[in-house]
């Protein structure tokens, strides 16, 4: 069964803010902007992500042995060559 790669869409924006102020974090930035209501719905939705993605992995036999194996990273590298 392959993946529906269109329901990611959606969560392209959120994703994309939120790496955006994880690298600012990160690389030392400042984080002056961020208000704390940002800061806790920046949390939600990572949250969300990782809640999201392990029901879908643990959900599928598959998944899960793509996950355990030797193959994750050319699994993984695989989804980011066929969204393209």
């Amino acid at each position: 069964m392959p993946l529906n790669l269109s329901a990611s869409d959606s969560a392209v924006w959120p994703a994309t803010t939120g790496y955006s102020w994880r690298s600012r974090a990160v690389h030392g930035m400042r984080l002056q902007k961020l208000s704390p209501a940002k800061s806790s719905e920046l949390t939600y939705e990572a949250e969300g992500f990782a809640r999201e993605s392990l029901l879908k992995i643990l959900a599928r036999a598959d998944l899960i042995k793509s996950f355990t194996g030797s193959e994750r990273e050319e699994f993984l590298d695989s989804l980011i060559y066929s969204a393209q």
